[in-house]
């Protein structure tokens, strides 16, 4: 499923600026963030995070 089709707004963080380029360059309704903190002031009601394991727990806590 594609959230961008449904018309749902999507905001994407990453530490990589060079993915987070990417996905600007592909996805052009995403709004990108540099920022962990920045990113999970926005005002959201639902949070997909892709992560390796090691790093799950603590942006999973952030996000509560």
């Amino acid at each position: 499923m594609n959230l961008l089709n449904l018309g749902v707004e999507v905001i994407a963080f990453d530490i990589s600026k060079k993915r987070l380029f990417k996905i600007q360059k592909e996805y052009k309704n995403v709004t990108i963030f540099e920022d962990m903190e920045e990113a999970l002031s926005q005002e959201l009601n639902g949070v997909i995070i892709c992560t390796p394991t090691s790093m799950h727990i603590p942006v999973a806590i952030a996000t509560a």
